[in-house]
């Protein structure tokens, strides 16, 4: 079978009449790519060359008149002789989406700087611009204050884009603001993002995204400082850029050769023009990773988004099926990857009408002559949805400035794009949705009035979601770290976040890193008004004990950032040792049935703990594996192996107790996830709510295996009577209450012919991701999230790494097990807490050292 043509280019917008060149992507090296601007993609308006050996993405600059409301494509033609590019030398064909011509906006947006600063930094980054216009940046400093220009009309060409600095001191403390215009046209003048701060001492940068491989055009790096320089060496090949911030993937770089690479940060401005510590990695030459695909495509949509992707990859697309001839492979063709995560063209009529049975894409890479291993491709199964599917929506509010907008509701599978007004002003590139919910990057900075909605195709979902219309700039609140932090956090969450605002994170004064709210968002805006809690990653070098943390937010003119003094900040705290391996502590590291305990010590002894509540958020779906054994329940059913795990809250009672040990549980079991109750009294292994077992209740319908799928959210809620006794428990699945009142446990207890006083308050808990029952361990395959543990404000939690021996009746703990581990907390009292699980068949099993209750005489 002969080869295809390559796959068609991806033209990125925005293109305006006043554009001099457009940014094509998926393109393979070697190769001649044109650039079009009418509907049969046959007028050649540009025309460039990729490099030989980088494949990705180049600009190419316009080269005849463009007009509005014009469509503009791109083709590329292979040109080259490598024979792992498995091409013809024909046309490809144009872009699946064109992007249409825009008129110069009448408003023109505020600039937005997207780069830190330091006293020694030579470049700026600036986003929201507009191709035609040019920028100016001044400084003001001093006092009496002194404007000086540091960017003098600069043509604007792309956005973002970087401007070299004129040669002038920048003082410490100075004030930036920047403005763009075309002719009469200006935009609203923005400052900088804070004061620009003393250059600090340059480190050694750090790799983030071993091990490099040989031809890749991408590398992550941190340990920096924003605005420093970044020197890159590697086989005699130099690639330089300005820091945008600590820590960032920089891309487009010559292709890596096997053997020592370089990095070394440095300054050329101040009067020392200092150069910092040289940091060597080795690339090697390996396999590449397995591209993937994380939805089911649609029969009807060209466009497929494929990650797991390293820079400089070569990425083929065919198509698996059978006829009633026999089977067929046949290849759609091949393009070159730029990113992490590729939007790819597929050929218009991809989909064979031929078909009988299944059909499915296979997505396979190379990195030089490098292919996967077997079978050398992901297998990706084609859908043909039922539908139809309803319209997306747009999360409220949108404030002027803000550069991204949040979706809600996507199809899987379909495309989505932004829009201001009609069909005809796009504000995005199309993207492929491959979740319900995500967020957009805009081509430039939203303005008050625009009228923004979402237009989903494809997959029997199409339709437009309601338009909003976008609000002047609120007044902000200042922005508060969210406590505690702990050394080497590896994610700081920020609240009381103006959607949209650019967020910036301070480590004792100095900035790390500048995140887009709505892009980093952890969830829908709340309250009146509505306001975000966003996370940052600070990157590294990795938070340390004492250090401060604050940050500001800002939407174009409008800023809250904390004065010295103000407080929103927290104080870096190191984390609880890891509990001990001797016998009656835990043992082995946080996990499995070693989780830290709670607790809120007094003068005297312990608090009872009230309306105690575990939330877990399930991040990445928690999947089963295998139950391994023995079954320690002799004498009882089931004597067989379970399918499934259990996640336990476990408390200990105080001294006296009848109840001297208090369970209360979700587990999926095969595929229903059902709650229990296990209250045991101080000798003996048999539980109390019944003479012969645990009281269980199905929480829902069944699920469709033994997992429990990625954004489900349980919780176990406790109540208390005025004694502080436990007498009541409900379940909560995706905020579904199991049963719809809470069950009261003297009454439980009373219809089992259990005396109704056989409660009793708890003064600690653990809580375990394990095994389903009677002793068995899981291996769980995948899984990860965030576990919430909260009380009234009137017993606040302290973390500790050994049971509460001096207040508790019992110190026994449970004997399931499981391939889990747990994050690390803080000591201090705290509430809530908030914890990190994971899971992984690699994962060690560890099994706590000591007394389990099952093992009991």
């Amino acid at each position: 079978m002969a080869n295809p043509p390559p796959l068609p280019p991806v033209v990125d917008g925005p293109v305006y009449k006043t554009s001099t060149q457009v940014y094509v992507d998926n393109l393979l090296p070697h190769s001649t790519v044109n650039v079009y601007n009418d509907a049969a993609s046959t007028n050649i308006v540009g025309t460039a060359t990729t490099p030989p050996a980088t494949p990705g993405a180049i600009w190419v600059p316009i080269t005849k008149p463009i007009a509005v409301g014009q469509p503009i494509t791109a083709r590329q033609q292979y040109t080259g002789s490598d024979p792992s590019i498995k091409v013809s030398t024909g046309l490809s064909g144009p872009s699946n989406i064109p992007v249409p011509v825009l008129p110069v906006p009448s408003v023109l947006p505020s600039p937005i700087f997207v780069s830190g600063f330091c006293t020694c930094m030579d470049s700026i980054l600036v986003d929201g611009l507009i191709p035609g216009a040019t920028l100016t940046v001044e400084m003001i400093a001093g006092s009496p204050p002194v404007t000086t220009s540091l960017v003098s009309a600069a043509p604007v060409t792309e956005s973002p884009q970087w401007f070299l600095l004129a040669t002038v001191t920048i003082p410490p403390n100075a004030l930036l603001q920047a403005q763009q215009n075309i002719g009469a046209l200006k935009s609203p003048v923005t400052p900088g993002l804070y004061p620009v701060p003393v250059a600090p001492p340059l480190k050694a940068p750090a790799v983030t995204t071993l091990p490099l491989l040989n031809c890749e055009t991408a590398i992550g790096v941190s340990d920096l400082v924003p605005g420093a320089d970044l020197k890159i060496l590697n086989a005699g090949n130099e690639d330089t850029v300005t820091n945008p911030w600590s820590s960032y993937t920089l891309d487009d770089m010559i292709p890596l050769v096997v053997g020592p690479l370089t990095a070394q940060q440095y300054f050329t401005r101040c009067d020392k023009q200092e150069q910092g510590p040289i940091s060597t990695f080795p690339v090697v030459k390996q396999p590449p990773k397995f591209p993937k695909v994380s939805y089911a495509p649609c029969a009807n949509v060209t466009e497929l988004s494929v990650s797991n992707l390293l820079s400089g990859e070569i990425l083929t697309v065919s198509v698996s099926y059978s006829t009633t001839s026999g089977p067929v492979v046949q290849s759609l063709g091949s393009g070159g990857v730029s990113g992490g995560t590729a939007t790819v063209d597929l050929p218009k009529q991809w989909y064979p009408t031929d078909a009988v049975g299944a059909v499915t894409l296979q997505v396979s890479v190379t990195l030089c002559d490098n292919p996967l291993p077997s079978p050398g491709y992901t297998s990706v199964p084609v859908v043909n949805p039922p539908g139809p599917f309803p319209a997306p929506t747009v999360q409220p509010p949108l404030y002027d400035c803000a550069t991204s907008v949040f979706i809600h509701g996507a199809n899987p599978g379909s495309v989505i794009q932004v829009f201001s007004g009609s069909l005809a002003v796009p504000r995005s590139n199309p993207v492929v949705a491959t979740t319900a919910n995500f967020s957009i990057k805009l081509w430039t900075p939203l303005v008050t009035g625009e009228s923004i909605f979402a237009s989903q195709i494809g997959c029997n979902a199409t339709g437009q979601s309601a338009h909003l219309v976008v609000l002047a700039i609120p007044k902000l609140p200042l922005p508060v770290v969210v406590g505690p932090v702990l050394s080497g956090a590896t994610s700081v969450l920020v609240k009381d976040v103006v959607p949209g605002a650019q967020v910036v994170l301070f480590v004792d004064g100095a900035p790390r890193m500048g995140v887009d709210s709505i892009a980093a968002e952890t969830g829908p805006p709340s309250g009146s008004p509505p306001l975000l809690e966003v996370g940052i990653s600070p990157g590294l070098p990795a938070l340390a004990p004492g250090q401060s943390l604050t940050a500001d937010q800002s939407l174009c003119s409008t800023k809250a950032a904390p004065a010295v003094g103000q407080g929103g900040g927290v104080t870096v705290q190191a984390p609880v040792p890891a509990p001990g391996a001797g016998p009656g502590e835990p043992g082995g590291g946080l996990g499995s049935n070693n989780n830290y305990f709670m607790y809120s010590p007094t003068a005297s002894g312990c608090a009872n703990l009230i309306n105690v509540s575990v939330k877990i958020q399930v991040q990445t779906a928690m999947a089963w594996v295998s139950t391994g054994g023995p079954n320690q329940c002799t004498g009882q059913s089931p004597t067989s192996l379970t399918n499934g795990f259990g996640m336990q809250l476990n408390c200990y009672s105080p001294i006296g107790a009848v109840v001297a040990w208090q369970q209360y549980v979700i587990s999926l079991l095969g595929t229903q996830l059902t709650a229990a109750i296990n209250t045991w009294p101080l000798t003996g292994k048999i539980p109390i709510i019944f003479p012969n077992g645990a009281y269980t209740l199905n929480l829902g319908s069944s699920l469709p295996s033994t997992e429990i799928p990625a954004g489900y959210t349980l919780s176990i809620n406790l109540g208390n009577d005025s004694s502080g006794n436990v007498n009541s428990v409900q379940w909560f699945v995706n905020g579904t209450a199991y049963p719809s009142s809470p069950i009261n446990i003297p009454s439980l207890l009373s219809s089992n012919g259990q005396p109704a006083t056989d409660i009793a308050p708890i003064v600690g808990f653990t809580f375990g991701l394990v095994g389903p029952i009677c002793g068995e361990s899981a291996v769980l395959s995948s899984g990860s999230g965030i576990i919430t543990y909260s009380a009234s404000p009137l017993s606040p939690l302290t973390v500790t790494n050994a049971e509460p021996t001096t207040c508790a009746e019992a110190t026994v703990f449970t004997a399931e097990t499981a391939t889990t581990s747990y994050g690390v907390l803080p000591a201090n009292p705290g509430n809530p807490f908030t914890q990190t699980f994971a899971a992984s068949s690699s994962t060690p099993l560890i099994r706590r050292l000591g007394e389990s209750l099952l093992l009991r005489k």
